[in-house]
């Protein structure tokens, strides 16, 4: 397993202490430490960054807040999937993370101010974009995903658990809730939600605290599929919205409440639709023989980014909120393999 953001310095130390205990006492020792003082300058800057952990560049400065919002992604650029972020029309991307290990599903605070993400080695880590830094979650060891922002205060993220049956590996997941403002225990996390199967892709609309989520059910020919459901935190009622018999994934509500876009497999491959909650009634927006997932709503609802692979692999791509493919977006000048885009302020 590759290093996570913690030990990057820990690897690092052993240079840190052949610069003190051995270089340093023989250049003094031989009386060199005087005549070359621009080389023992250079010596120690080169020490510096070789014991410090890749920080966040200075967003607010570099990067300003637009009212179009900024899309987090990540993207596999340097051997690993780092967290990126930039402007909606692919310019001015910025490098947020930089480790061996996989950075994935990026979440906007709602202030647009820090990021909460998870990594591949089931870990959740939250960016604070205003002081530059990057701290880790205090949870306890397990496999963690698919972060989201519940207010300033909480988040919501999924535990996967995997058990075997009858030698089979049964995969299974819940929907935990963290408050960071309180100290970590045995109710904190605590569970939310708990059904049969895997509970993915929660998205939180905020103005009236509802949740989605995929949750596994049983088609009509038994096979196991995902549907969209929906949670009410008031009233702590839940039910399913769609009825696809397919796997319907990844909604995200749009910034009204109105209408919730999601990703589905009811054609064949995966395509984006739009469910309307006041019709009850589900609109598939792209029609092509390509994979279409992880759709996500601009701030003023009027555009949907989402990843395709219609150019040969993933990629990020916008369009209309009725389906009117607006482009690619290319932050990169070569082609470049991104995925899990969160379009926030």
């Amino acid at each position: 397993m590759g290093k996570n953001h913690s030990q990057v310095s820990y690897y690092r130390l052993p240079v840190w202490t052949v610069c003190i205990f051995i270089i340093l006492p023989l250049l003094i020792s031989n009386n060199i430490f005087s005549s070359n003082i621009d080389i023992i300058q250079s010596l120690f800057s080169n020490l510096k960054l070789a014991i410090t952990p890749y920080r966040v560049p200075s967003i607010h400065h570099q990067f300003p807040k637009k009212s179009s919002g900024r899309i987090a992604f990540t993207a596999f650029k340097d051997g690993s999937w780092d967290l990126w972020i930039m402007t909606p029309d692919g310019s001015s991307p910025l490098q947020l993370t930089k480790t061996a290990i996989d950075e994935r599903t990026p979440c906007i605070s709602s202030d647009g101010n820090e990021i909460i993400y998870s990594t591949s080695d089931g870990s959740l880590w939250m960016i604070n974009l205003i002081d530059n830094t990057i701290r880790k979650m205090p949870l306890p060891e397990g496999n963690y995903g698919n972060p989201v922002w519940i207010n300033k205060t909480k988040i919501l993220f999924v535990s996967f658990m995997f058990r075997t049956e009858k030698d089979k590996v049964i995969d299974d997941s819940s929907l935990l809730v963290l408050d960071l403002e309180e100290e970590a225990g045995s109710d904190n996390p605590y569970v939310l939600i708990d059904q049969t199967g895997l509970q993915e892709w929660p998205s939180i609309f905020p103005v009236r605290q509802n949740l989605l989520y995929s949750s596994s059910v049983q088609g009509p020919n038994l096979e196991v599929t995902q549907e969209i459901w929906f949670y009410d935190f008031i009233t702590q009622n839940g039910d399913q919205l769609t009825l696809m018999n397919a796997n319907s994934i990844q909604g995200k509500w749009s910034p009204d409440g109105k209408k919730i876009v999601f990703s589905s497999n009811k054609t064949g491959n995966y395509e984006i639709w739009v469910y309307n909650l006041s019709t009850e009634k589900s609109v598939r927006l792209t029609d092509t023989s390509f994979s279409n997932t992880e759709p996500c709503w601009s701030p003023d609802g009027k555009e949907i980014a989402f990843i395709s692979n219609r150019r040969g692999l993933r990629e990020i791509w916008k369009m209309s909120d009725n389906g009117e493919i607006l482009g690619v977006v290319a932050p990169f000048k070569e082609k470049i393999e991104c995925m899990n885009p969160y379009w926030g302020k």
